[in-house]
């Protein structure tokens, strides 16, 4: 079974000399992580920096991005952005999820056989 933590940016995930803000959702199975989503938050925005699944695993990444996306709407973020990150890319191309910004709740309510907003 697959165990999501959130953290801050490890500095192995992320080498940029910024990386203040940058948060982590790992995940974890049996001990070993096997991928990580790495994102900020900009004011009433998520922005994707990084994902990584070694090997690429689609499953994971949805994972990864829907956890992302309901810990930053329950932080009251609205919107969100893609990175330029290429296995961020390739997901989000394959998943349907727009790489221009969009409100979050559209994207989950297509994604997540809707939520309920009321």
């Amino acid at each position: 079974m697959v165990e999501l933590r959130f953290s801050d940016c490890p500095k192995e995930h992320y080498e940029e000399k910024d990386n203040d803000g940058i948060l982590c959702c790992h995940a974890y199975e049996n001990g070993k992580e096997t991928g990580y989503c790495l994102f900020r938050f900009e004011e009433k925005s998520v922005v994707l920096v990084r994902l990584r699944t070694d090997p690429y695993d689609f499953a994971l990444c949805d994972g990864l991005v829907r956890a992302v996306l309901n810990y930053s709407l329950n932080r009251m973020k609205e919107t969100f952005r893609a990175g330029q990150d290429t296995q961020l890319r390739k997901f989000l191309k394959s998943s349907g999820i727009p790489e221009e910004e969009a409100l979050i709740e559209s994207i989950l309510s297509r994604v997540c056989d809707g939520i309920r907003t009321e």
